[in-house]
């Protein structure tokens, strides 16, 4: 008579299991529910509460810093147009249009700086930071388009 070898059921074996077939998917689960946690499973409320909130952090940072680049991106554009427009304008026109643009490309790198201090920031000083850009970049916007209009 051949010997069965009799394993501890943990989590793995009994999904392995149920996905075959040979133990029935609910007994599986009903299994599964019943037994206690793995070791790295197991951890405190607080230290899984704090890593799902730096993930979320860092989720939050990811989302808003490629926003804030993209941002960046499009005032650069801006800029751009301006030199060109300022290129093809009259003298007047032209000597104003290169002040501006010049005064932009400086506030415009100022802001880019500030992105790569918010990309390196800890979450202490990311609330503050985030908005201090936001501002910045409104403004930048606000001046850009005033200066564009005939």
């Amino acid at each position: 008579m051949k010997r069965i070898k009799l394993i501890k059921a943990g989590k793995t074996s009994l999904a392995i299991l149920g996905l075959c077939g040979l133990v029935p998917l609910c007994v599986c689960q009903n299994a599964l529910a019943q037994l206690p946690p793995h070791s790295s499973e197991a951890k405190s409320p607080a230290a899984s509460d704090s890593h799902q909130k730096m993930m979320g952090f860092e989720a939050q940072r990811d989302v808003y810093l490629k926003d804030a680049h993209q941002q960046l991106a499009e005032l650069k554009n801006r800029i751009e147009v301006l030199n060109i427009k300022a290129k093809k304008s009259g003298t007047a026109a032209r000597a104003r249009l290169e002040v501006a643009a010049q005064n932009f490309q400086r506030e415009w790198n100022d802001l880019e700086q500030a992105w790569g201090e918010l990309k390196s920031s800890g979450e202490s000083k990311w609330e503050q930071a985030r908005n201090d850009l936001d501002a910045s970049i409104r403004k930048l916007r606000a001046e850009i388009e005033g200066t564009s209009k005939p």
